[in-house]
């Protein structure tokens, strides 16, 4: 009778598990050396158990496969080459690993998940979030000096506009005085060379009345 199909998974019992392991392991070896001899083909098996045990087979010698395979020109050129998906998928995963770190901090920082630390990561975790409230006062301390010096400066340059005013209120009046003192004593000497039109211009209506009376 027909052996029946032996269903391909992952074994759970760890005893069954390293039967079947050494079994397994036999007839690939046995297959690799009937493939060399056979078939005049160059074999190197190489085996890591779930313990990382090393076991390997090679014919004529796992190194000697390893170096022809190192410099056989399919593989140099594919080395030279790697597939640009691949690349693209290990990037993927390389920074998916970053992102979810990032996350599992972040989150360790707001005091969630600490139940897997140790008491050395947390008093690590104490002391990054030590050092980080240090920074935000230090920045705090920043801003409010920053301010205060606006502040302060505001303030002086109000004092000095408030002093300025008094003194172009002066000079403005004495501006004032003098143009009108300039204005009569041009208007007179107009008058003396009997310019009356001047005169009753500089003067305004009253230079009319004068005229009369005159």
């Amino acid at each position: 009778m027909p052996r029946d199909k032996v269903k391909v998974k992952r074994i759970e019992n760890k005893a069954s598990m390293q039967v079947t392991f050494s079994k397994r392991r036999k007839g690939l070896f046995k297959k690799a050396h009937e493939l060399a001899v056979m078939c005049d083909a160059e074999v190197a098996v190489i085996v890591f158990s779930a313990a990382n045990k090393l076991t390997r087979f090679g014919s004529p010698s796992v190194e000697e496969v390893i170096e022809k395979w190192n410099t056989h020109p399919d593989t140099i050129q594919a080395l030279a080459q790697p597939p640009l998906n691949i690349n693209v998928e290990q990037e993927f995963q390389r920074l998916r690993r970053q992102r979810d770190e990032a996350e599992l901090i972040i989150s360790q920082l707001e005091g969630e998940n600490l139940e897997n630390l140790s008491f050395e990561q947390l008093n690590q975790l104490e002391e990054i979030m030590q050092n980080g409230l240090v920074r935000v006062k230090a920045k705090k301390r920043d801003h409010y000096d920053g301010t205060i010096a606006e502040l302060q400066n505001t303030i002086r340059l109000m004092d000095v506009k408030d002093q300025i005013k008094p003194e172009v209120g002066v000079e403005n009046a004495v501006h004032q005085e003098r143009m009108s003192t300039d204005s009569i004593l041009t208007a007179n000497e107009n008058h003396e060379d009997g310019s009356d039109d001047i005169l009753s211009l500089r003067l305004g209506p009253y230079a009319g009345q004068d005229s009369q009376l005159i």
